[in-house]
């Protein structure tokens, strides 16, 4: 996969213009002018503590709601293309509409159709639950550096006592320090997330199609499921995604570091600096917790689903299939009770956001590598 940095370099002019896919430029962008304003505003309170903790809580919370509003306007993107891909509705008319289908093209599409049907399932739930864990962190770094500029020296923050109740070290400041983040530098950390919803997810899906064409292609379209089985087959699966990536995909949102040195941005320790903390956010076990927490509430609503539609009986896997490709555009909605929105109300989500938030930022280097 190509460098972080020579990724910049080819879309430098997308980047700093608009977004990758539609709607997203409007998102990012409407989140940083919320930070910029801030960080204008927090000028005006460095000296009274009860400013300042009022102030940290209204970073935390404006940031929080903005980046939400950005995921929802992501997904919907990121639906549409998942519907691309797995394109189970054409395979469906295919079968019902060309009579003159042999009968073993009937059953090679019928194969193709239970891969995709599952496939994209777990597609949204990967892709909608990455991108929620990434940008709420992206977004917590962030928010951090603007509190940065208060002064913390020696202050036992009221973030720190909160959160070692939950994780414990908050206030081990040991290779971290007082820095200020260039805004450029800033603007580029956070429309990197534009690299997953284009070239990362692109890899995301070729892995999970991988995955679900080992896991049915000797699954008959006669052997029968209820909800049982279907659980069993999606944990199945999710248990293959995450035992081939030790790294929790974190590549796949910040590619891989290939030459540095052949791309001379400005201010690129301070992007390196924040790249550094987003991939020890992603990588950590807190981080991949939280995702499969998030995972599964996209996975529970479409068991839930085929539960509400199939009676609670067992029935023939040709049967489940036209079920699962009805239950896509209920698990991938954004509206109140869906589970985006189910998912971004998480304890452990909040949890996570704040843990990030609380940490000191690193400080920014131009020597330091991405592995």
């Amino acid at each position: 996969m190509s460098s972080i940095w020579q990724f910049i370099k080819r879309h430098r002019g997308k980047l700093l213009v608009g977004g990758a896919i539609a709607g997203a430029a409007y998102a990012i962008h409407t989140v940083i002018q919320n930070m910029h304003e801030q960080q204008q505003l927090m000028q005006q309170f460095k000296t009274d503590p009860l400013r300042i903790q009022a102030r940290r809580h209204y970073v935390y919370d404006t940031n929080q709601r903005a980046c939400d509003k950005s995921i929802v306007e992501l997904t919907q993107c990121m639906a549409k293309r998942i519907l691309l891909r797995f394109d189970v509705e054409s395979a469906i008319a295919a079968l019902r509409g060309e009579p003159q289908l042999s009968n073993e093209q009937r059953l090679q599409i019928w194969n193709k159709l239970k891969v995709m049907a599952v496939a994209r399932i777990m597609a949204v739930a990967y892709s909608f639950s990455l991108l929620t864990v990434a940008l709420k962190c992206q977004i917590s770094i962030l928010a951090s550096y603007i509190c940065e500029s208060f002064g913390r020296v020696g202050d036992p923050s009221w973030w720190s006592k909160y959160m070692g109740n939950y994780f414990g070290g908050g206030n081990d400041s040991n290779g971290f320090g007082h820095t200020t983040i260039d805004a450029n530098a800033q603007q580029l950390f956070l429309k990197c997330i534009q690299y997953f919803t284009t070239q990362g997810v692109e890899e995301l899906l070729n892995r999970i199609e991988t995955i679900c064409e080992e896991e049915l292609g000797d699954i008959s379209l006669k052997n029968e499921f209820d909800s049982d089985c279907l659980k069993e087959l999606f944990e199945t699966i999710k248990r293959r995604m995450q035992s081939i990536d030790t790294r929790h995909f974190s590549y796949l949102i910040v590619p891989k570091f290939a030459d540095q040195d052949a791309f001379a941005l400005p201010h690129s320790g301070d992007l390196q600096a924040l790249l550094h903390r987003l991939i020890e956010m992603l990588e950590s076990m807190k981080c991949k917790s939280v995702a499969s927490s998030l995972i599964d509430f996209y996975l529970h609503a479409a068991i839930h689903f085929f539960g509400q539609h199939s009676n609670a009986k067992k029935i023939p896997l040709a049967r489940v299939v036209p079920l699962l490709a009805d239950c896509y555009p209920s698990i991938s909605r954004s509206n109140v009770d869906s589970p985006l929105q189910n998912s971004l109300c998480s304890t452990e989500l909040h949890q996570l956001c704040m843990y990030v938030f609380s940490l000191p930022p690193p400080v920014s280097t131009s020597h330091s590598s991405l592995q």
